[in-house]
């Protein structure tokens, strides 16, 4: 909420709500989370996405699961060599890329023996019924239709990390 601006000095105040840490956690991606209710622990989830804005919009919907960890990639090539260097426990996938196309990314992951086994979430705005039914049929754990529902994301993300074994922390 803007409380005030003034044109004349070129300055503005913006005030956000505090979050409350509590006593001894960290603030880094490794804190110990609070009782969420998810069910699991740390997590490492990779987005693939070119968007910044969606990018941004996904760290702020992800900031209700703070024991997941974030990472992105703006490319599909730039994607392949991320996940195989630091394997994630889930990768959200865009399907428009300026550089492949997500479906032929998914496919990727899926026949590559270090990435294959990793689940992989489609987020697009390209949700015709055939789309769904090919990356569905390429590996695709689930497919969210954007502009993504917070509650849906959150729920298909539980779903597919609660069964994932902690690999690290």
């Amino acid at each position: 909420v803007v409380q005030g601006f003034s044109t004349q000095e070129d300055t503005f105040v913006l005030k956000l709500p505090a979050v409350a840490v509590a006593a001894g956690a960290g603030l880094g991606p490794l804190a110990a989370p609070e009782d969420d209710g998810a069910g699991y622990a740390r997590r490492l989830v990779h987005y693939v996405e070119d968007n910044e804005t969606n990018v941004l919009l996904m760290q702020g919907m992800l900031a209700q699961r703070p024991q997941i960890e974030l990472t992105v990639s703006h490319l599909g090539l730039d994607a392949l060599g991320a996940v195989r260097a630091r394997r994630p426990d889930l990768i959200l996938l865009d399907m428009h890329l300026p550089d492949v196309d997500g479906l032929e990314l998914l496919r990727h992951f899926k026949h590559d023996d270090d990435t294959a086994a990793v689940p992989v979430l489609v987020l697009s705005a390209d949700a015709t019924q055939e789309r769904i039914e090919h990356a569905v049929a390429a590996g695709a754990a689930g497919y969210l239709s954007k502009p993504i529902d917070l509650a849906a994301l959150l729920s298909a993300v539980d779903e597919i990390l609660a069964k994932a074994d902690t690999r690290w922390g």
